[in-house]
């Protein structure tokens, strides 16, 4: 599924120059998903700009992301550009934003039983419980893709949320 229009009501975002958009009618179904668009090093605002457009989605759910006490400040100061740079495109289309924290979407999204890290945990609850969907960067790509798995449970939990 690389359509390239982009027709849906909840998007969910893993922000992020690794990060994804997957678009969920209201009934669940994925109808889009995408690794974001990046150019030199950069968020590729007016293609998202343009992406988000034609989507007119209803609602947004990005996750809500902060400073790690253990990484570098350059690179935190990167990755803030990149978020501001997401924030400031959605503002600009006029979409209903909800940042939502990563432990909160997890909990409903990712069941206990699935053991190791956040993006491990993630990955193994997908596969066992959403087995025919596929969630890889491309068609040639031979496994998930970390950024989109998130924001496919962002958009889910974003989903549950809206009703």
């Amino acid at each position: 599924m690389t359509s390239r229009k982009l027709k849906c009501h909840i998007l969910g975002i893993d922000p992020g120059l690794r990060g994804a958009i997957v678009g969920l009618d209201l009934q669940g179904n994925l109808v889009y998903k995408s690794v974001l668009p990046v150019k030199d090093k950069e968020i590729d605002v007016i293609k998202l700009k343009s992406m988000l457009d034609e989507a007119k989605p209803f609602m947004i759910f990005m996750e809500k992301v902060h400073a790690l006490p253990l990484v570098g400040s350059s690179s935190t100061f990167k990755f803030g550009y990149v978020y501001g740079q997401l924030q400031a495109t959605i503002r600009l289309i006029g979409a209903k934003l909800e940042l939502v924290p990563p432990k909160t979407w997890q909990k409903i999204e990712i069941p206990a039983a699935f053991e190791g890290n956040t993006k491990e945990r993630a990955l193994k609850a997908c596969k066992a419980l959403y087995s025919s969907l596929d969630l890889r960067a491309t068609e040639r790509s031979k496994k998930f893709h970390d950024g989109i798995v998130d924001a496919f449970f962002i958009a889910s939990y974003g989903l549950k949320h809206f009703q």
